[in-house]
């Protein structure tokens, strides 16, 4: 996997990125890990997807006091008018601990 970051963005806002793209091989967007760390959730559509990333992204950033973007991207997903059921609380906190455990 590639995950390329657009160098003239402020370095808060490529780490917001990462953590973003990193979000959605963890939730299973790509489907399931073979060793089983992660289930397969390839059924959600784009703005359930784009919440739950971006989600994660907001927490991770937030408990590492960075000031980025993410609050106003989640504030945009959550006012569309989405099937918030299939969002799973409990896959971003989860994926979002998973991401911070990694960090140095």
């Amino acid at each position: 996997m590639f995950i390329a970051l657009n160098k003239n963005h402020e370095i808060q806002e490529q780490f917001a990125t990462l953590c973003h793209e990193i979000a959605h091989i963890y939730l299973g967007r790509l489907g399931g890990d073979p060793d089983g760390k992660w289930p397969s959730r390839i059924g959600l559509n784009r703005s359930q997807r784009e919440l739950e990333a971006e989600a994660v992204a907001y927490i991770v950033c937030r408990r590492r006091n960075l000031i980025t973007l993410s609050a106003d991207y989640l504030a945009g997903y959550w006012a569309k008018p989405i099937d918030k059921e299939n969002v799973s609380v409990e896959m971003i906190m989860k994926v979002a601990g998973r991401i911070e455990q990694k960090l140095p």
